[in-house]
């Protein structure tokens, strides 16, 4: 039987790969690593799981069913709950339920995956087969960069805050009219991605007189290269960013607490995907950086941060927006942080640093040193062959 015909919906040496993260995640169970069929249920353009024909997945377990594998992982690691894969793997589940011996595992970069898998399925019935791993993944990633030796610095900055931008979504179009109808953007280092086709859909919107008043300046530019095209690793030429600015503004991937039926004014969202607990390499990156931060994240994000062990930047950052659960408020708090941020004297942001460093420090410590990842430490208890 050839069972190479269904690697067309994975990249190459994806094996390679889901063993490197095997031996990080669960290195006593190493073992078992070879009695598991991974198959990519990510959102990659060329091989999103969201447009495969759900019969060519049923082929593919069957297929490695015959070849004696019972436990099969749904991987979606990079991306928080998609709506759409977990009902697609519910089916499946669905039309295995009188294999006895097959398992099937979501297994999400969203360490509270289970929580809202259950909530939505719970309507329509969750299949006995199919369970949950939750991850921290990206803070995988984080660990996994070039440490960052140098001390952090205490003293003045050339620019108030970073804040960088690639795709363009609805918070981060919403943040940045705000940056500039603030004034505020050249107190940053700011990035801000943007085709000729959706600048053109901004600047014929009235919500943004802020953006249409700098068209000519965008897209803007920091870290992206002809050669680099999604710079989502840390290389030296980086540094100077955060060694030049007091604080990050981080806008994560996912944002907006209903996944449904998101705000999004010019479908620059991500609709079908729970915000959960999604953290992404973009905070990883501050704190691998030492750098302090503000987040434009899903509520409650900051809480989480603090349950893996990381520290924030409270009271002198007022922090209090991780607890509005309103979108469109939350994001007017994190919006009026910065400027408050920005707006306090060169003594005070100075003394910020002196603050800010002990915390930075403790946080780059902990990333360093994690070694829990996962909601499943052993996976021995739940896979039996």
């Amino acid at each position: 039987m050839d069972l190479s015909k269904h690697d067309a919906y994975r990249y190459p040496e994806y094996d390679d790969y889901m063993k490197l993260l095997w031996q990080n995640y669960w290195p006593n169970n190493i073992h078992l690593f070879d009695k598991v069929r991974h198959i990519y249920a990510g959102a990659h353009a060329s091989m999103s799981f969201k447009w495969r024909p759900i019969e060519s997945i049923i082929e593919e377990i069957k297929d490695f069913y015959q070849s004696g594998i019972r436990i099969f992982f749904f991987e979606c690691l990079t991306e928080g709950v998609i709506i759409d894969g977990i009902e697609k793997i519910a089916k499946v589940a669905l039309h295995f339920s009188n294999f006895p011996d097959i398992k099937l595992f979501y297994w999400s970069g969203d360490y509270t995956a289970e929580k809202h898998v259950n909530k939505h399925l719970g309507s329509i019935g969750i299949p006995k087969k199919f369970a949950v791993i939750g991850t921290s993944h990206l803070e995988l990633t984080g660990k996994t960069y070039p440490p960052y030796d140098k001390d952090y610095a205490v003293g003045p900055r050339e620019k108030k805050f970073l804040c960088f931008n690639k795709v363009h979504r609805q918070h981060r179009i919403d943040l940045l009219e705000y940056v500039v109808t603030n004034n505020l953007l050249d107190d940053s280092y700011y990035s801000f991605d943007c085709s000729e086709d959706n600048l053109e859909l901004l600047v014929n919107d009235i919500n943004y007189p802020g953006i249409r008043s700098i068209k000519d300046r965008i897209p803007l530019i920091l870290n992206k290269t002809p050669e680099r095209d999604n710079p989502v690793n840390i290389i030296e030429d980086d540094h100077k960013y955060f060694e030049n600015t007091y604080f990050s503004v981080v806008t994560e991937t996912l944002f907006y607490r209903d996944p449904i039926a998101p705000k999004q004014r010019l479908m620059m969202h991500v609709p079908g995907t729970y915000p959960g607990r999604f953290v992404t390499e973009k905070t990883f990156k501050c704190i691998v950086m030492k750098h302090p931060f503000v987040v434009l994240g899903p509520y409650k994000m900051l809480e989480f941060m603090k349950s893996r062990g990381y520290k924030t930047f409270s009271p002198f950052i007022d922090e209090s927006y991780d607890d509005i659960e309103n979108d469109d408020e939350r994001l007017l708090a994190v919006g009026n942080e910065i400027k408050r941020l920005c707006n306090l004297s060169e003594d005070e942001l100075v003394r910020f640093t002196e603050f800010a460093k002990p915390i930075v420090e403790h946080n780059e410590n902990v990333v360093r040193n994690v070694t829990d990842f996962t909601t499943i430490n052993n996976l021995g208890d739940y896979i039996t062959v």
